[in-house]
């Protein structure tokens, strides 16, 4: 059967509008609801790969992620044969994948890259607990919706404990970048070979490439058993070496030395997403310290020119000698209890500060407040507690974004998707 060529075609009271790609068992299609206009994603088995356990196997799948519900997980709506062709009927999620992303734009920024990580993280952990592994974690198979949501897809290979026996001894299925050794050996893969495929997926989204790369199998089999990849340092020398050392035992090579649940993983990346925002926010306070000093001095500075001056005037305006200016009142310092409570006030409005991130889908974007360019994305702000922040988004080709929001303690980040301008 031709790629793409159900296009137009209904599939119950769903019209095929747009085909999206094609994978390992099938093609998927955009599709909207001739009635409701409801916009889903149809995954179509195609005819060449019905038979050597195929279908069983997308059945398997429909199976597995319809009991999946999770903010992070594509949501399955429906499972129906048409003229004896398999279909899944599942939530459309627009954007474009982590591959087609990072392809675009470069490796992720590492705020940018722990965000999104996190939610994938958090939705593995999720199917673990209900005893299926996955299989199949890579880049092409997360999704980055236009509200900056991040979707988990393709349960095409993924296995429960319920699962039909699909695959012989000695089989390999997955793909070879993101396998692990012990999948490579033919053995039987478990949480953590998810485990060293999300450290796989981290090292991509940082460093914009995969660890293990080849032109032939034969080394990238090699490569894998024997753990060879260039750290993230060999990179950038920059990264907190807490990110390579998340990695590093992602990647171990005996999966006892791995973490040995994803929550475990999850504790360290909350870790580096906390030690990313201390360390701008240290960055950020230290700036305003250097700002009040200089306006401090610039205080005194003005203090003794105008002394400076009003002294010289006396001295132009009298033809007497200038005299001591005495003041009715002697002078009396602050009591040191209002001292000490303002300086508490002083410290209470500096912890009140928080730092929030403003970043853009496909590139930078320039930001203006108060109609004035301000920089451009990634844009921090420093701001207290319930401070009332209003941005505008502006790129070349695309409509200008808007963004308002309150400063909280719940919210450290904003990723806004720009419109692009319709030609004219």
């Amino acid at each position: 059967m031709r790629t793409g060529s159900l296009l137009n075609s209904n599939i119950g009271e769903y019209q095929l509008v747009d085909f999206l790609g094609a994978g390992g068992m099938g093609e998927v299609y955009r599709a909207v609801h001739s009635k409701i206009g409801k916009v889903v994603a149809i995954k179509v088995l195609t005819l060449q790969t019905r038979g050597g356990g195929w279908h069983e196997r997308f059945i398997n799948e429909a199976r597995i992620q319809a009991r999946l519900h999770h903010p992070g997980i594509a949501t399955l709506y429906d499972y129906s044969e048409i003229a004896g062709q398999p279909c899944i009927v599942m939530e459309y999620v627009g954007g474009e994948t982590l591959e087609e992303h990072i392809r675009a734009n470069g490796s992720l920024s590492l705020s940018h890259a722990l965000r999104i990580f996190q939610i994938v993280a958090e939705a593995i952990s999720y199917i673990h607990q209900h005893s299926i592994i996955h299989r199949d974690i890579k880049s092409n198979n997360i999704k980055i919706g236009p509200a900056g949501e991040v979707k988990l897809l393709d349960f095409g290979i993924a296995k429960s404990a319920s699962s039909p026996n699909l695959t012989s001894v000695g089989d390999v299925i997955g793909t070879f970048q993101y396998m692990s050794p012990e999948q490579l050996k033919g053995g039987v893969a478990d949480a953590r070979s998810d485990i060293w495929a999300l450290g796989i997926l981290f090292y991509e989204m940082i460093l914009g490439q995969v660890p293990f790369q080849s032109e032939t199998l034969g080394t990238l089999f090699e490569q894998i058993k024997n753990g060879a990849y260039l750290r993230p340092s060999d990179f950038d020398s920059s990264l907190p070496k807490e990110v390579e050392a998340v990695i590093a035992r992602c990647l171990k090579k005996q999966p006892a030395q791995r973490y040995q649940s994803v929550e475990e993983l999850l504790e360290d990346i909350r870790g580096l997403r906390d030690l990313d925002i201390d360390e701008k926010t240290k960055h950020m306070s230290v700036f305003f310290s250097r700002v009040r000093e200089h306006a401090k001095l610039l205080t005194a500075l003005g203090a003794l020119v105008l002394v400076f001056s009003s002294i010289l005037y006396v001295w132009a305006t009298s033809s007497e000698p200038a005299a001591a200016v005495a003041t009715d009142q002697p002078f009396s310092p602050l009591p040191k209890d209002r001292v000490a409570a303002n300086r508490g006030k002083t410290r209470a409005a500096e912890s009140d500060l928080r730092l929030v991130r403003v970043l853009a889908f496909e590139g930078e974007a320039e930001v203006y407040r108060n109609n004035e360019r301000v920089g451009v994305t990634p844009y921090e702000v420093m701001e207290p507690l319930g401070k009332r922040v209003d941005l505008t988004l502006k790129r070349k080709g695309f409509i200008d974004k808007r963004v308002e929001f309150s400063v909280t303690d719940n919210t450290k980040e904003y990723t806004i998707d720009l419109t692009r301008a319709t030609q004219p």
